[in-house]
């Protein structure tokens, strides 16, 4: 097959995977072991405890890679374990990548901010003096699908010292260069990581008001002792029973209606308290199923089927939801708006009271646990009047949109990042220096 023309300043090259890439004139196409030594870590002996007792030298295993600064270390090892083992201390500025691991761990990348030794499921890569390590760490981030998918192995899969050392890389030839593209995704990375500690902050922020507004109320001077605790006293502690007008449990249906017609609320669309639809099945239903099993704004849904610590977990329909069903892990609680604000009642279902008493009706830990309708009519809540409900509700609302704002605006960085990752490693878009 003819290769195409390339546009004017820049060439074609051709990995030894056999890839035609274009990339600029002034850069080169290397091999990782070209440009940089690449070596794997090792583990002292879990028998030895003089290898691990007391240690000082930081060891990393691959769950801590994810594409991070990595400033510290969950184990650490001593001297003698370093000396007497396959481990190696990598020197600060090592570009790490886990070459297995469950999960999305296989492929995932580090920076060194810190003297690190690894396991063998981590290969520590330290440039020569043509390639700087901030621009492979991203070049790698970049390439981390590309890097999963010539993992070699059976089950779980994995890359290994020959993998990586014949693995192509396309770079500037100027160091310059590499710095500046390096420093633009510095740049938003720094503006996503003080956006998620934003995010922290006023997620904790919520907690703390939570704590106080779902115990102590607004404004109050008198209280009264329960056997929750103290509550103020024109509050009353009520079973869920007394709140609900109506139960369902979700609808059960064959794959074949499964494709078309209306989004299926699943365990997974239940996120922070809220129900969302994305990637929702659409499933098939008649009319009456819809009015059956239909969602309405203020319905809670709680997943009544799942592990021991996710059971339990509820979300609100706003409106914005649409025409929805929901399966039959899951049931419908549908309160009575004369005695309860529903985004109250939301709230405390997000609190460790209330799954402190979810968890009281599991009697046998096993891989999945069930709640029905009877242990959720057990449940106890404090309760204020309407109007104050409906304050508390707002207050903590206000600080949810706070959180999603944030979250929205790091969702933006992110997908900045990752346009400019693609553009500014592959030389798409050059820098000045």
């Amino acid at each position: 097959m003819q290769v195409q023309k390339p546009k004017q300043g820049y060439k074609k090259v051709k990995s030894l995977f056999g890839k035609h890439e274009e990339i600029p004139l002034e850069w080169e196409l290397k091999t990782m072991r070209e440009i940089a030594d690449i070596s794997a870590g090792g583990t002292p002996s879990r028998f030895r405890k003089e290898y691990w007792e007391d240690g000082t030298i930081p060891w990393l295993s691959s769950g801590e890679i994810r594409n991070n600064i990595i400033s510290s270390s969950v184990e650490k090892i001593t001297e003698l374990g370093l000396s007497e083992s396959a481990a190696k201390l990598f020197p600060k500025g090592t570009v790490l990548i886990a070459i297995t691991g469950q999960g999305m761990t296989r492929g995932r990348t580090g920076l060194l901010d810190i003297e690190s030794s690894t396991n063998q499921s981590v290969v520590g890569i330290i440039p020569n003096q043509n390639m700087f390590n901030k621009f492979l760490w991203y070049y790698l981030q970049n390439q981390y699908w590309e890097l999963r998918s010539i993992s070699q192995g059976s089950n779980q899969g994995g890359l290994n010292l020959k993998i990586l050392g014949d693995y192509p890389i396309t770079l500037p030839s100027k160091i310059d260069e590499q710095q500046k593209i390096a420093s633009i995704l510095s740049n938003v990375d720094s503006l996503i990581n003080q956006t998620q500690k934003i995010i922290d902050q006023t997620i904790q922020l919520k907690k703390g008001l939570m704590q106080k507004l779902l115990t102590r109320g607004i404004g109050h001077i008198k209280f009264k002792k329960t056997e929750f605790g103290e509550i103020p006293i024109n509050w009353n502690l009520v079973e869920l029973k007394d709140l609900v007008l109506t139960y369902r449990n979700g609808i059960y249906k064959p794959d074949k209606f499964y494709g078309n017609g209306y989004p299926s609320i699943r365990m997974f669309n239940i996120v922070g308290g809220r129900i969302i639809k994305e990637k929702a099945p659409l499933l098939q239903v008649d009319e009456q199923e819809l009015t059956d099993y239909g969602l309405l704004a203020g319905d809670i849904v709680i997943n009544r089927v799942n592990s021991d610590y996710l059971v339990g977990k509820a979300g609100i329909v706003t409106d914005d939801l649409g025409l929805a069903t929901f399966e039959s892990k899951n049931i419908r609680v549908r309160l009575d708006t004369k005695k309860c604000i529903p985004n109250f009642i939301n709230i405390f279902f997000s609190t460790q009271d209330y799954f402190k008493q979810i968890r009281s009706f599991i009697k046998t830990a096993v891989a999945q646990v069930t709640i029905n309708q009877d242990d959720l009519n057990q449940i106890r809540i404090k309760l204020p009047s309407l109007p104050e409900q409906q304050k508390i509700a707002s207050i903590l609302s206000n600080v949810d949109s706070q959180i999603q704002k944030h979250q929205d605006n790091k969702k933006k960085l992110e997908t900045l990042k990752k346009g400019l990752m693609q553009k500014l490693l592959t030389g798409q878009i050059r820098v000045k220096t």
